[in-house]
């Protein structure tokens, strides 16, 4: 067994967490349990903690550490050439209302989308006659921030 490639162990004022962002599980463990899972000591767990590890993908069976990369990676090299969707990821701002522990970003100064932007986006999708499905995932700090 490994830790998954897509968890994170992190302390906050003496408590301590993991978080898995495949699965976009969070929670507060044990210091003991943070412990065993930082040091890869995984027979040391009991087995019903190791049961719900497990079905969080917070630990996963070493043949099993790249099946979500691999799953992405599938399903990413099975949609080029596909010409009736059209995916966008769009940030907004780079500014934020939250102090999440688990945020690799820090400070940053807030930039904010122009409205030029959001006219040269438009002009963007609507030169795509061909879409039938538009996929867009809205990225940044927090995209709420921007909104008006």
């Amino acid at each position: 067994m490994e830790l998954s490639l897509y968890t994170l162990l992190f302390e906050k004022d003496n408590k301590y967490y993991l978080y898995n962002s495949e699965t976009e599980f969070l929670s507060l463990v044990p210091e003991d349990i943070y412990e065993k899972l930082h040091d890869g000591a995984y027979d040391d767990i009991e087995k019903d903690v190791i049961d719900m590890l497990q079905a969080k993908k917070i630990i996963v069976e070493n043949e099993n550490l790249y099946d979500y990369y691999d799953s992405c990676k599938l399903n990413y090299l099975s949609n080029i050439g596909v010409t009736d969707t059209l995916s966008l990821v769009i940030a907004p701002t780079t500014g934020c209302n939250f102090a999440c522990p688990y945020c690799f970003e820090g400070e940053k100064k807030a930039i904010v989308i122009t409205d030029e932007v959001v006219d040269s986006i438009i002009h963007f999708i609507n030169g795509y006659t061909s879409v039938r499905k538009l996929d867009l995932t809205w990225y940044g700090g927090e995209p709420l921030v921007a909104f008006n």
